[in-house]
């Protein structure tokens, strides 16, 4: 009997991924509510079920599961950092924090945990156990990219720009082809007023992702903001190639090519931003300053 009911669990199963990969998962739902009919106190099912949950982007029934599983197990670490992970995902950080802070006590000598507590007290606006679980993983290891990435990004959001300069740089030392930490080091580099260094940086994130439009626009404002309105141009136009729908590059093309005094082709410019917005906004939508809107660039 025992192994009959393992053979109909794992052909439903079968049955359940077969639905998933055909995008029908309210049959592959229906699926799993007979498994956890038939193994209703088995860990080792739970954390499959939660899997499967997971794998069809339903996280509160994911969760559930991990917590039938963590019923039966208490201390199950594989089950403990799901359901915390779970709940990052949909933003619920104060449940998060109780399973992390569960995961340190267990191991209380694994940086990742201490890194991942401190991610969730920094969502949390924490910022005093944050600094304090950072410094616990970096004390533990230092030489995990992701902690250090975590850390600068975490000094350069609180605008402590030094220190968000001194974790990005010890990254790159570990990651020295890492874009996104060339980019964060670069906008660090602008709030301290170092045109040359910022210029550098992301010069440095664009040889490893020529894709990145934001990177472009942002070099494009550090070349308008010194005068040199061509150099900014040359920018501003491979951001439009990557992307010609964003109304922020045809605001800076806008500004450089008034720079340079071609007014005609600058109010060519000034009325395609005006047109995305009116399309991504409608008619009616808020004017705001230039400064303004290149904010979301530098956070």
């Amino acid at each position: 009997m025992i192994e009959k009911t393992k053979e109909n669990i794992a052909t439903l199963y079968k049955q359940t991924i077969s639905f998933a990969d055909n995008k029908e998962y309210e049959k592959a739902d229906a699926i799993l509510i007979k498994i956890i009919a038939l193994e209703p106190q088995n860990s080792y099912e739970w954390g499959k079920k939660g899997f499967a949950y997971n794998m069809l982007d339903k996280p509160q029934k994911a969760i559930h599961c991990y917590q039938n599983a963590l019923e039966l197990e208490h201390d199950n670490i594989e089950y403990l950092k799901k359901v915390a992970d779970l709940y990052s995902k949909i933003k619920d950080h104060k449940s998060a924090l109780r399973y992390y802070k569960k995961i340190t006590e267990l191991e209380p000598n694994k940086s990742t945990s201490w890194n991942n507590l401190a991610v969730c007290y920094d969502e949390l606006h924490n910022c005093d156990e944050a600094l304090k679980c950072y410094k616990k993983a970096l004390t533990l290891d230092p030489e995990v990219p992701t902690i250090w990435y975590n850390f600068g990004t975490f000094h350069k959001i609180n605008k402590n720009y030094p220190e968000a300069i001194h974790c990005l740089t010890k990254l790159l030392e570990l990651q020295p082809e890492n874009n996104m930490a060339w980019f964060h080091l670069g906008t660090c580099y602008m709030h301290e007023n170092n045109k040359e260094l910022t210029i550098d940086a992301y010069k440095k994130s664009l040889k490893i992702n020529p894709k990145d439009t934001v990177v472009w626009n942002c070099l494009g404002i550090e070349y308008a903001e010194k005068d040199e309105f061509k150099e900014a141009i040359k920018c501003y136009k491979k951001a439009i190639q990557l992307d010609a729908d964003d109304d922020y590059t045809w605001d800076n093309l806008q500004y450089a090519y008034y720079g340079i005094e071609e007014y005609e082709k600058a109010e060519q410019c000034r009325k395609r931003a005006e047109e995305l917005k009116k399309d991504q906004y409608g008619q009616q939508y808020k004017q705001q300053s230039r400064k303004e809107r290149l904010k979301s660039y530098y956070i």
